[in-house]
């Protein structure tokens, strides 16, 4: 989204009160963390965990388990923000919390993009 339609991404992070935007931009940074953690250093089941409790909750109620910091290395700087806004956006909260707030998000960016008009989508230039 941000590659194919960076202004309709920023038109609708402009929209979100200051709060919701550091939300949204937070769970996408550290959704980034857990990608990159991905098949290198992790499993996905290493980012979930059940809710308390247990039972049988549905998959949106398990939370995102809080992580000991990534093992230093070349481009730890880099590394270092997405932890923080994992720890900070995504620990302990519900899986659920996290995904409609971004699948929200990407809804509204893709409706302003498809507003936009579609001579700037990519199928519009072939």
């Amino acid at each position: 989204m941000t590659r194919c339609h960076p202004r309709a991404y920023g038109t609708a992070l402009a929209a979100l009160d200051p709060a919701a935007r550091r939300a949204v931009e937070g769970s996408f940074a550290g959704l980034r963390f857990i990608r990159g953690q991905l098949g290198h250093r992790a499993d996905p089941g290493d980012f979930i965990q059940p809710p308390p409790g247990g039972g049988t909750a549905p998959p949106s109620a398990w939370t995102w388990a809080p992580l000991s910091p990534p093992a230093p290395h070349r481009g730890t700087a880099r590394e270092a923000s997405p932890y923080r806004e994992y720890r900070a956006y995504l620990a302990g909260r519900p899986l659920g919390q996290t995904l409609a707030r971004t699948a929200g998000f990407l809804s509204q960016a893709h409706a302003t993009a498809g507003h936009a008009g579609h001579r700037n989508s990519p199928a519009a230039t072939r």
